[in-house]
Protein backbone atom coordinates (compact mmCIF):
# COMPACT_ATOMS: atom_id res chain seq x y z
CA UNK A 1 0.00 0.00 0.00
CA UNK A 2 1.48 3.55 -0.61
CA UNK A 3 0.82 7.05 0.99
CA UNK A 4 1.13 9.70 -1.42
CA UNK A 5 0.57 13.46 -0.37
CA UNK A 6 -0.41 15.64 -2.84
CA UNK A 7 0.42 19.30 -3.06
CA UNK A 8 1.58 22.35 -5.35
CA UNK A 9 0.40 22.04 -9.48
CA UNK A 10 0.32 18.12 -10.67
CA UNK A 11 0.27 18.03 -14.36
CA UNK A 12 -0.25 14.24 -14.30
CA UNK A 13 -2.53 11.84 -12.68
CA UNK A 14 -2.26 9.01 -10.72
CA UNK A 15 -3.04 5.90 -12.07
CA UNK A 16 -3.37 2.10 -10.67
CA UNK A 17 -0.65 0.17 -12.01
CA UNK A 18 -2.10 -3.44 -13.62
CA UNK A 19 -5.34 -2.50 -12.21
CA UNK A 20 -4.61 -2.39 -8.75
CA UNK A 21 -5.81 0.20 -6.28
CA UNK A 22 -3.43 0.26 -3.69
CA UNK A 23 -2.59 3.76 -3.10
CA UNK A 24 -3.89 6.72 -0.99
CA UNK A 25 -4.02 9.91 -2.15
CA UNK A 26 -3.98 12.91 -0.08
CA UNK A 27 -4.90 16.64 -1.19
CA UNK A 28 -3.16 19.03 1.32
CA UNK A 29 -3.80 23.03 0.12
CA UNK A 30 -2.62 24.86 -1.98
CA UNK A 31 -2.76 22.70 -4.76
CA UNK A 32 -4.21 22.45 -8.45
CA UNK A 33 -4.27 18.71 -9.91
CA UNK A 34 -4.68 18.60 -13.76
CA UNK A 35 -5.56 15.34 -14.80
CA UNK A 36 -7.80 12.50 -12.72
CA UNK A 37 -7.08 10.82 -9.32
CA UNK A 38 -8.00 6.73 -9.62
CA UNK A 39 -6.87 5.56 -6.21
CA UNK A 40 -7.92 3.16 -2.98
CA UNK A 41 -9.11 6.35 -1.13
CA UNK A 42 -8.70 9.83 -1.52
CA UNK A 43 -8.49 12.64 0.92
CA UNK A 44 -8.43 15.89 -0.14
CA UNK A 45 -8.14 19.22 2.93
CA UNK A 46 -9.99 21.92 2.97
CA UNK A 47 -9.58 24.94 0.77
CA UNK A 48 -9.13 28.80 1.61
CA UNK A 49 -8.56 32.03 -0.72
CA UNK A 50 -4.88 32.33 0.27
CA UNK A 51 -4.44 28.76 -1.06
CA UNK A 52 -6.96 26.73 -2.84
CA UNK A 53 -7.22 23.54 -3.53
CA UNK A 54 -9.05 22.61 -7.50
CA UNK A 55 -8.76 19.39 -8.78
CA UNK A 56 -9.86 17.54 -11.81
CA UNK A 57 -12.23 14.35 -11.15
CA UNK A 58 -11.47 11.61 -8.49
CA UNK A 59 -12.76 8.49 -8.12
CA UNK A 60 -11.58 6.36 -4.95
CA UNK A 61 -12.66 2.84 -4.30
CA UNK A 62 -13.26 3.08 -0.85
CA UNK A 63 -14.23 6.35 0.02
CA UNK A 64 -13.51 10.10 -1.40
CA UNK A 65 -13.46 12.60 1.49
CA UNK A 66 -13.17 15.80 0.42
CA UNK A 67 -13.09 19.22 2.63
CA UNK A 68 -14.28 22.70 3.09
CA UNK A 69 -14.33 25.14 -0.08
CA UNK A 70 -12.69 22.73 -2.57
CA UNK A 71 -13.58 23.00 -5.72
CA UNK A 72 -13.93 19.60 -8.29
CA UNK A 73 -14.01 20.28 -11.68
CA UNK A 74 -15.46 16.97 -12.79
CA UNK A 75 -16.82 13.52 -11.51
CA UNK A 76 -16.41 12.14 -7.87
CA UNK A 77 -16.79 8.56 -7.50
CA UNK A 78 -16.36 5.98 -5.20
CA UNK A 79 -17.39 2.53 -4.84
CA UNK A 80 -17.81 3.05 -1.06
CA UNK A 81 -18.89 6.48 0.21
CA UNK A 82 -18.23 10.11 -0.33
CA UNK A 83 -18.29 12.87 1.43
CA UNK A 84 -18.46 16.67 0.95
CA UNK A 85 -18.25 19.04 3.59
CA UNK A 86 -19.25 22.80 3.63
CA UNK A 87 -18.91 24.89 0.69
CA UNK A 88 -17.38 23.03 -1.41
CA UNK A 89 -18.34 22.77 -5.53
CA UNK A 90 -18.50 19.24 -7.91
CA UNK A 91 -18.89 20.88 -11.11
CA UNK A 92 -20.13 17.60 -12.37
CA UNK A 93 -21.99 14.02 -11.06
CA UNK A 94 -21.18 12.76 -7.44
CA UNK A 95 -21.87 8.46 -8.09
CA UNK A 96 -21.48 6.30 -4.53
CA UNK A 97 -22.69 3.50 -2.66
CA UNK A 98 -23.62 6.38 -0.09
CA UNK A 99 -23.22 9.99 -0.38
CA UNK A 100 -23.44 13.02 2.92
CA UNK A 101 -22.70 16.41 1.36
CA UNK A 102 -22.46 19.33 3.91
CA UNK A 103 -23.89 22.75 3.92
CA UNK A 104 -23.90 25.01 1.33
CA UNK A 105 -22.45 23.13 -1.11
CA UNK A 106 -22.79 23.01 -4.60
CA UNK A 107 -23.30 19.78 -7.39
CA UNK A 108 -23.99 20.87 -10.67
CA UNK A 109 -24.51 17.54 -11.94
CA UNK A 110 -26.17 14.55 -10.40
CA UNK A 111 -25.92 12.62 -7.34
CA UNK A 112 -26.50 8.61 -7.34
CA UNK A 113 -25.90 6.31 -5.00
CA UNK A 114 -27.25 3.07 -4.67
CA UNK A 115 -28.32 3.25 -0.45
CA UNK A 116 -28.41 6.48 1.69
CA UNK A 117 -28.45 9.99 0.38
CA UNK A 118 -27.80 13.15 2.70
CA UNK A 119 -28.07 17.10 2.17
CA UNK A 120 -26.75 19.91 3.95
CA UNK A 121 -28.43 23.00 4.15
CA UNK A 122 -28.81 25.26 1.40
CA UNK A 123 -27.27 22.70 -0.66
CA UNK A 124 -27.40 22.90 -4.71
CA UNK A 125 -27.80 19.90 -6.85
CA UNK A 126 -28.42 20.94 -10.56
CA UNK A 127 -29.91 17.19 -11.39
CA UNK A 128 -31.72 14.45 -10.05
CA UNK A 129 -30.57 12.96 -6.60
CA UNK A 130 -31.33 9.69 -6.59
CA UNK A 131 -31.41 6.86 -4.09
CA UNK A 132 -31.63 3.30 -5.87
CA UNK A 133 -32.24 1.43 -2.66
CA UNK A 134 -32.24 3.62 0.10
CA UNK A 135 -33.27 6.26 2.15
CA UNK A 136 -32.42 10.68 0.29
CA UNK A 137 -32.60 12.85 3.58
CA UNK A 138 -32.51 16.77 3.27
CA UNK A 139 -31.94 20.15 5.51
CA UNK A 140 -33.78 22.81 5.04
CA UNK A 141 -33.68 24.91 1.98
CA UNK A 142 -32.15 22.58 -0.34
CA UNK A 143 -32.27 23.18 -4.00
CA UNK A 144 -32.47 20.18 -6.57
CA UNK A 145 -33.89 19.42 -9.57
CA UNK A 146 -35.80 16.09 -8.53
CA UNK A 147 -35.54 13.36 -5.58
CA UNK A 148 -36.17 10.05 -6.35
CA UNK A 149 -36.00 7.40 -3.07
CA UNK A 150 -36.36 4.24 -3.07
CA UNK A 151 -37.34 4.05 0.68
CA UNK A 152 -38.31 7.15 1.83
CA UNK A 153 -37.67 10.88 1.16
CA UNK A 154 -37.16 13.12 4.76
CA UNK A 155 -36.92 16.58 3.91
CA UNK A 156 -36.14 19.28 5.76
CA UNK A 157 -38.72 23.16 5.34
CA UNK A 158 -38.52 24.38 2.13
CA UNK A 159 -36.87 22.46 0.27
CA UNK A 160 -36.97 23.62 -3.24
CA UNK A 161 -37.46 21.01 -6.23
CA UNK A 162 -37.58 22.37 -10.12
CA UNK A 163 -39.38 19.69 -11.18
CA UNK A 164 -43.56 18.69 -10.69
CA UNK A 165 -43.03 15.51 -8.22
CA UNK A 166 -40.84 13.97 -5.59
CA UNK A 167 -40.94 10.04 -5.56
CA UNK A 168 -40.16 8.61 -2.00
CA UNK A 169 -40.79 4.97 -3.29
CA UNK A 170 -42.35 2.62 -0.24
CA UNK A 171 -41.90 4.53 2.31
CA UNK A 172 -43.21 7.71 0.85
CA UNK A 173 -42.42 11.31 1.64
CA UNK A 174 -42.07 13.44 4.74
CA UNK A 175 -41.56 16.77 5.04
CA UNK A 176 -40.92 18.86 8.40
CA UNK A 177 -42.13 21.94 6.56
CA UNK A 178 -43.87 23.26 3.19
CA UNK A 179 -42.07 22.62 -0.10
CA UNK A 180 -41.71 24.20 -3.12
CA UNK A 181 -42.44 21.71 -6.55
CA UNK A 182 -41.55 23.99 -9.82
CA UNK A 183 -43.11 27.91 -9.29
CA UNK A 184 -45.58 26.38 -6.41
CA UNK A 185 -45.21 26.52 -2.62
CA UNK A 186 -47.27 23.86 -1.14
CA UNK A 187 -47.53 24.69 2.68
CA UNK A 188 -48.97 21.08 3.60
CA UNK A 189 -47.03 18.54 1.29
CA UNK A 190 -49.11 16.23 3.20
CA UNK A 191 -52.10 17.60 0.65
CA UNK A 192 -50.35 16.24 -2.31
CA UNK A 193 -49.83 12.49 -1.75
CA UNK A 194 -50.31 10.34 -4.34
CA UNK A 195 -48.68 6.77 -4.09
CA UNK A 196 -45.24 7.09 -2.30
CA UNK A 197 -44.92 10.43 -3.80
CA UNK A 198 -45.64 14.30 -3.18
CA UNK A 199 -46.70 14.94 -7.17
CA UNK A 200 -48.13 18.79 -7.44
CA UNK A 201 -49.60 17.54 -10.84
CA UNK A 202 -52.49 15.80 -8.95
CA UNK A 203 -54.12 19.30 -8.28
CA UNK A 204 -52.95 21.01 -11.61
CA UNK A 205 -55.16 21.61 -14.42
CA UNK A 206 -53.32 20.77 -17.43
CA UNK A 207 -52.92 23.89 -19.14
CA UNK A 208 -51.03 25.08 -15.67
CA UNK A 209 -48.53 22.57 -16.03
CA UNK A 210 -45.75 23.77 -17.95
CA UNK A 211 -42.26 21.98 -17.39
CA UNK A 212 -40.30 23.82 -19.94
CA UNK A 213 -38.54 26.23 -16.45
CA UNK A 214 -37.83 23.14 -15.12
CA UNK A 215 -36.02 21.53 -17.81
CA UNK A 216 -34.13 24.79 -18.74
CA UNK A 217 -33.21 24.73 -15.35
CA UNK A 218 -31.32 20.94 -15.88
CA UNK A 219 -30.11 21.69 -19.08
CA UNK A 220 -28.30 25.09 -17.96
CA UNK A 221 -26.50 23.33 -14.91
CA UNK A 222 -25.78 20.54 -17.02
CA UNK A 223 -24.33 22.59 -19.80
CA UNK A 224 -22.02 24.50 -16.95
CA UNK A 225 -19.89 21.43 -16.71
CA UNK A 226 -16.81 22.07 -18.09
CA UNK A 227 -13.20 20.16 -17.84
CA UNK A 228 -10.72 21.33 -15.42
CA UNK A 229 -8.55 23.67 -17.90
CA UNK A 230 -11.63 25.30 -19.49
CA UNK A 231 -12.16 26.20 -15.94
CA UNK A 232 -8.86 27.57 -14.35
CA UNK A 233 -9.02 29.95 -17.82
CA UNK A 234 -12.14 31.06 -17.47
CA UNK A 235 -11.32 31.92 -13.96
CA UNK A 236 -8.26 33.69 -15.06
CA UNK A 237 -5.73 31.44 -13.06
CA UNK A 238 -2.80 31.25 -14.47
CA UNK A 239 -0.58 28.10 -14.02
CA UNK A 240 2.83 29.15 -14.71
CA UNK A 241 2.34 31.78 -11.95
CA UNK A 242 1.00 28.89 -9.37
CA UNK A 243 3.97 26.58 -10.25
CA UNK A 244 6.19 29.14 -9.20
CA UNK A 245 3.95 30.55 -5.73
CA UNK A 246 4.09 26.81 -5.00
CA UNK A 247 7.60 26.11 -5.67
CA UNK A 248 8.20 29.09 -3.30
CA UNK A 249 5.92 28.31 -0.29
CA UNK A 250 8.32 25.66 0.78
CA UNK A 251 10.95 27.88 1.10
CA UNK A 252 8.93 30.18 2.77
CA UNK A 253 7.46 27.63 5.22
CA UNK A 254 11.01 26.84 6.37
CA UNK A 255 11.98 30.20 7.13
CA UNK A 256 9.11 30.74 9.29
CA UNK A 257 10.14 27.76 10.94
CA UNK A 258 13.57 28.38 10.88
CA UNK A 259 12.28 31.98 12.37
CA UNK A 260 10.10 30.59 15.34
CA UNK A 261 12.95 27.96 16.46
CA UNK A 262 15.19 30.83 16.38
CA UNK A 263 12.71 32.86 18.80
CA UNK A 264 12.20 29.92 21.11
CA UNK A 265 15.89 29.61 21.80
CA UNK A 266 16.63 32.97 22.45
CA UNK A 267 13.80 32.77 24.59
CA UNK A 268 15.15 30.24 26.44
CA UNK A 269 18.70 31.38 26.80
CA UNK A 270 20.67 32.15 30.03
CA UNK A 271 20.25 35.69 31.35
CA UNK A 272 23.91 36.77 29.85
CA UNK A 273 26.08 35.39 26.61
CA UNK A 274 29.53 37.00 26.75
CA UNK A 275 31.10 37.65 24.22
CA UNK A 276 34.77 39.39 23.71
CA UNK A 277 36.11 41.80 21.54
CA UNK A 278 39.68 44.20 20.66
CA UNK A 279 37.94 46.64 23.42
CA UNK A 280 36.68 44.32 25.83
CA UNK A 281 33.64 42.27 26.92
CA UNK A 282 29.98 42.54 25.35
CA UNK A 283 27.08 41.31 27.24
CA UNK A 284 23.54 40.41 25.46
CA UNK A 285 20.79 39.71 27.88
CA UNK A 286 17.80 38.41 26.80
CA UNK A 287 14.76 39.58 29.05
CA UNK A 288 11.23 39.32 28.50
CA UNK A 289 9.26 38.94 25.33
CA UNK A 290 12.54 38.81 23.38
CA UNK A 291 14.32 42.28 24.32
CA UNK A 292 17.57 41.99 23.89
CA UNK A 293 19.77 44.78 25.76
CA UNK A 294 23.00 45.36 24.50
CA UNK A 295 25.89 46.39 27.01
CA UNK A 296 29.48 47.09 25.30
CA UNK A 297 31.25 47.07 28.71
CA UNK A 298 33.86 49.80 29.60
CA UNK A 299 32.11 52.48 26.66
CA UNK A 300 28.79 51.95 28.92
CA UNK A 301 26.88 52.35 26.00
CA UNK A 302 23.57 50.59 26.44
CA UNK A 303 20.89 50.33 23.59
CA UNK A 304 17.89 48.18 24.08
CA UNK A 305 16.65 46.62 20.50
CA UNK A 306 13.89 43.45 19.65
CA UNK A 307 16.50 42.03 17.67
CA UNK A 308 14.21 38.74 16.55
CA UNK A 309 11.44 41.37 15.80
CA UNK A 310 13.98 43.54 13.46
CA UNK A 311 15.05 40.51 12.09
CA UNK A 312 11.41 38.98 11.27
CA UNK A 313 10.56 42.30 10.11
CA UNK A 314 13.74 42.59 7.73
CA UNK A 315 12.70 39.04 6.28
CA UNK A 316 8.75 39.38 5.99
CA UNK A 317 9.43 43.09 3.98
CA UNK A 318 11.96 40.83 1.50
CA UNK A 319 9.26 38.48 1.14
CA UNK A 320 6.10 41.01 0.51
CA UNK A 321 8.77 42.78 -1.95
CA UNK A 322 8.78 46.13 0.39
CA UNK A 323 12.64 46.83 -0.13
CA UNK A 324 12.56 50.45 1.51
CA UNK A 325 11.09 48.91 4.72
CA UNK A 326 13.47 45.93 5.07
CA UNK A 327 16.48 48.76 4.66
CA UNK A 328 14.94 50.17 7.39
CA UNK A 329 14.38 47.30 9.84
CA UNK A 330 18.51 46.22 8.60
CA UNK A 331 19.77 50.11 9.39
CA UNK A 332 18.02 49.87 13.06
CA UNK A 333 20.12 46.25 13.60
CA UNK A 334 23.58 48.00 12.40
CA UNK A 335 23.18 51.06 14.86
CA UNK A 336 22.43 49.07 17.44
CA UNK A 337 26.02 47.29 17.28
CA UNK A 338 27.92 48.89 19.49
CA UNK A 339 31.51 51.01 17.81
CA UNK A 340 34.59 48.40 17.23
CA UNK A 341 32.33 45.38 17.45
CA UNK A 342 32.30 43.70 14.01
CA UNK A 343 29.18 43.82 11.50
CA UNK A 344 28.64 40.78 10.04
CA UNK A 345 29.67 41.16 6.12
CA UNK A 346 26.71 39.30 5.13
CA UNK A 347 24.57 42.77 6.27
CA UNK A 348 27.11 45.03 4.50
CA UNK A 349 25.79 42.67 1.25
CA UNK A 350 22.19 43.01 1.68
CA UNK A 351 22.90 46.69 2.07
CA UNK A 352 24.53 46.77 -1.13
CA UNK A 353 22.38 44.57 -3.14
CA UNK A 354 18.62 46.79 -2.13
CA UNK A 355 20.15 50.04 -2.13
CA UNK A 356 20.14 50.59 -5.78
CA UNK A 357 16.73 48.50 -6.52
CA UNK A 358 15.27 51.09 -3.77
CA UNK A 359 17.22 54.21 -5.79
CA UNK A 360 15.73 52.72 -9.31
CA UNK A 361 12.33 51.65 -8.01
CA UNK A 362 13.03 47.68 -9.00
CA UNK A 363 11.18 44.97 -7.51
CA UNK A 364 13.21 42.22 -6.56
CA UNK A 365 12.30 39.27 -8.17
CA UNK A 366 11.28 35.48 -6.47
CA UNK A 367 15.73 34.92 -7.03
CA UNK A 368 16.87 37.64 -5.25
CA UNK A 369 13.94 37.41 -2.69
CA UNK A 370 15.87 34.65 -1.70
CA UNK A 371 19.43 35.59 -1.93
CA UNK A 372 18.23 38.58 0.42
CA UNK A 373 16.36 36.36 3.18
CA UNK A 374 19.86 33.98 2.93
CA UNK A 375 22.24 36.93 3.72
CA UNK A 376 19.62 37.73 6.45
CA UNK A 377 19.49 34.23 8.34
CA UNK A 378 23.41 33.98 7.90
CA UNK A 379 24.08 37.33 9.25
CA UNK A 380 21.41 36.28 12.62
CA UNK A 381 22.95 33.65 13.30
CA UNK A 382 26.74 35.52 13.38
CA UNK A 383 25.11 37.34 15.48
CA UNK A 384 23.91 35.28 18.16
CA UNK A 385 27.96 33.17 17.77
CA UNK A 386 30.02 36.45 18.44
Amino acid sequence: MVEMLITGVRRDGVFPEEGQLQDNVKIERPAVVLDFIVARTIEVGDSTDEEPVITSSLFGKNIVLIGRNVTVVGNVQSNGKVVIKDGSKVLGNVVAREAEIGSEVNVLGNIITESHVALGRRSKVGGYVVSIRGTITTEDEVEVFDLFGDSELILGQDVHAMDYALFGGSGGVRARGGVILGEYKVEDPKDLDFRGSLNLLTILIPNQYNPKNALKYLRDNLNSIVDIKTYLQKHNVDIQRLERDFQLKPFEDMLKRMAKEITKNLSMAGPTITVTNAEGPVTITVGENNVVSVNAGESDKHQTVNLVELFQKARESILKGDLPAAYSAVAAITEAIPEGKPVPGELDEFVDAIRSRIREGIAPSEEIKEVLVSLLDTAYNRMLKL
